[in-house]
């Protein structure tokens, strides 16, 4: 499966996405958000704890599930419209 984003992400059949922020219980959440801002500096070399932007509508962190377990974290930065 392929989504509609600037970078595209191959995502086998069997793997969903699921926003990070409507993950319970909240330890999980939080867990999963720490991830998620560890990727962002990462990936963009900031670092939202010393200067803090808004997120945009078209951006978002999502859990990666197969099936019940989480295998990974995402990132997302722009969906392409199509």
């Amino acid at each position: 499966m392929s989504l509609p984003l600037w970078d595209p992400i191959e995502l086998p059949p069997d793997h969903t996405l699921i926003d990070i922020n409507s993950i319970e219980p909240e330890p999980l959440r939080l867990q999963l958000q720490a991830r998620a801002l560890e990727l962002f500096a990462e990936v963009t070399g900031e670092d939202p704890t010393i200067d803090p932007r808004a997120w945009s509508d078209e951006e978002g962190c999502f859990a990666i599930y197969v099936g019940a377990e989480i295998v990974g974290v995402s990132l997302v930065f722009g969906v392409e419209s199509v």
